[in-house]
């Protein structure tokens, strides 16, 4: 992964966070009342604020190559259709 492309994913993670701090004060402020209104309590809070933050660090860390045959230890030879292991 290039320099620069770090840069920007530790960029976008720091702005994921701020927006996280920013979303859990906003609702820390509302009363039980209005949280309930809106569908969520307060034990939801810290997930809900952190979903975002957690996207982004796995998308920091999502490189294709480790998906790529997943759960396939290795290739299976075919003949005719039909595959022999």
């Amino acid at each position: 992964m290039s320099l620069i492309k770090k840069l920007g994913t530790l960029l976008g993670i720091s702005k994921a966070h701020s927006r996280a701090r920013n979303t859990y004060k906003l609702l820390s402020k509302l009363s039980d009342y209005e949280l309930r209104d809106i569908g969520i309590c307060r034990g939801d809070i810290y997930h809900i604020a952190n979903e975002l933050v957690r996207k982004e660090e796995a998308m920091a860390d999502y490189e294709p190559s480790k998906h790529y045959l997943r759960g396939k230890s290795k290739p299976v030879a075919t003949w005719g259709g039909k595959s022999h292991a």
